[in-house]
């Protein structure tokens, strides 16, 4: 059974060939959940409406709980609470992230089950679900065979973790440099500490960015 204290359902978007060889686990962000998420990546991904040929993607759904930082109840993976007047000057709470990421090893644990390897399992999410995706890879060490992270930083878990260094797990980090919740500075600032622990790491293929 899967860890009930985080999640609220699952939305699975089926392959559309005989076998699934390989699977994406996709967390949604703040305030949504995972069957508008499921609908908005068919359209973004171009699949007139299905699936991909081999890659099976679940999109689970957070439970509705208070939120501190918008004083609202609403559904989100981790609870953050404000540390000081800057963008960035948010802490994310740990305890909420180890129990997303026992989740994830719990579906992961799941998927493996079907005939599909652990290094062909990719994960990651939006704002948050990508945030809390990198803490699972790369702060928690759960093996996966790839990251992905949509304007997802990570200075909510910066000041109060330790990455693991050297991890193998590639890492795409993407972010619209029109981007409504980031500014790109943060996202340099994030890209620098990931080099700075050598995570494979791809910055925003879609933009030109300073990797100085």
């Amino acid at each position: 059974t899967m860890s009930t204290s985080v999640l609220n359902g699952i939305d699975v978007l089926e392959q559309t060939g005989e076998k699934a060889t390989a699977a994406l686990i996709f967390l949604h962000g703040t305030g949504e959940n995972g069957k508008e998420t499921k609908e908005k990546f068919v359209k973004f991904m171009g699949f007139m409406g299905s699936g991909h040929p081999y890659i099976k993607v679940y999109f689970p759904t957070a439970k509705e709980r208070y939120l501190k930082i918008r004083d609202t109840v609403t559904t989100f993976w981790f609870n953050a609470v404000r540390i000081g007047p800057g963008n960035e000057e948010v802490d994310g709470n740990v305890h909420d992230a180890n129990a997303v990421t026992d989740m994830i090893e719990e579906l992961i644990k799941e998927i493996e089950s079907t005939g599909i390897p652990r290094e062909r399992i990719a994960i990651g999410g939006s704002s948050q679900g990508g945030m809390v995706s990198i803490f699972a890879a790369y702060v928690r060490g759960l093996k996966v065979g790839a990251v992905v992270g949509i304007s997802a930083t990570f200075s909510v878990f910066m000041r109060q973790v330790k990455m693991v260094e050297n991890s193998a797990i590639p890492l795409l980090s993407l972010c619209g440099q029109k981007d409504a919740f980031i500014e790109p500075g943060a996202m340099n600032l994030v890209w620098q500490y990931f080099r700075k622990h050598k995570i494979p790491f791809l910055p925003n293929p879609f933009y030109s960015v300073d990797t100085s």
